[in-house]
Formats: structure tokens, sequence, C-alpha cells
């Protein structure tokens, strides 16, 4: 797999050339769902949706069940992060890749962003296809500041979906 994602994104990892003005966007997907703002964001959904007991185990419940699931399956798996090309680094805007230190699927940012987005357009007026640019966001900017290959963020969005989905189903019905 990892020969896969390489070869699929070899022109980014490799590249030199940012996109100038849509790094920023590219900034704010991939800072979006890291540990230190993930409370904030679930906050939002927690004043967001229709209030119940259900809901509100779900909106404090689902984004630790999310992080113990993807550490986990790292550990299990042990797949190392993309080599760091060092003159895409410094040509970079943002360093994203100093702060993660483990291994690289499944993404849990990715999964974060889709267990967050499948929530939300599922209990709000957000229409799906919403969520899933979001998401797919969240999965680009990951690779595109090379802290995942493209593949870690499809494992990791899949397993958010589903942990989201079945929580919602075993404890809304």
């Amino acid at each position: 797999m990892n020969i896969i994602d390489e070869r699929m994104f070899k022109f980014l990892l490799k590249s030199i050339r940012t996109w100038g003005p849509f790094e920023y966007l590219m900034a704010v997907f991939a800072a979006s769902f890291n540990n230190e703002i993930l409370t904030y964001v679930w906050i939002i959904a927690f004043v967001s949706v229709p209030i119940s007991y259900g809901t509100s185990v779900i909106c404090c419940l689902l984004p630790i069940l999310i992080s113990k699931a993807t550490c986990y399956l790292k550990e299990k798996i042990c797949r190392e992060r993309p080599t760091l090309y060092q003159p895409r680094i410094e040509a970079l805007m943002f360093e994203f890749r100093k702060k993660d230190s483990n291994y690289s699927m499944p993404s849990c940012d990715s999964a974060q962003a889709a267990a967050f987005w499948t929530f939300f357009c599922k209990h709000t007026w957000m229409p799906w296809w919403i969520g899933i640019l979001m998401t797919i966001g969240t999965m680009f900017s990951r690779v595109y500041y090379m802290c995942h290959y493209p593949t870690d963020g499809l494992v990791g969005a899949f397993i958010g979906m589903m942990i989201a989905l079945l929580m919602d189903y075993i404890i809304l019905g």
C-alpha cells in the first residue's frame, strides 16, 4: 500500500510548489480536528443538535472512542509516516508534521472529521454532501502537509463514519 500511495502522490510529496492562498484553506482543514481543537469542535455539535440524553452521550463519547480506536490500530499496523522532503517543508507556510510522532495508519484527524460530519449531518439541517466535502478537505490537507498517505485518510474516514453510525444506532436506535 505504501508504494501505491507514494506513486499516486509523488508529485505532491516531492513538490516544492505550494498553492499560494489555497494553503490557508488547507491549514484550516489540517488543524480543525487536531487534539487541541477537537473539544471545541464537539461543543459546536453539542449546541447545534437537538439536545437529548442520547446525543449528549454521543458528543461526549464519540471523540474518545475514535481516538482510542485509531491509536490502537496505529500500534497494530505500525505504518510509518511519509518521508519528509525538506525542500517541500521549507516551501510550505505551515508545519503540522512536528506534532505527529506516532504511526500513520489510520488518520485520527480524518476519523474525527468523518465522525463529526456524519453525526452533525444526521442530526441537523446540514446536507450530507457538505459533510463529505469537509471530510475530504481534512483527508487531503493531511496528505498535503505530509502527515499521511491517501489511504491513511480513507481508512480513518471509514472508521470514523462507521463508529459514528454504530454509536448512533446503539444509543438512539
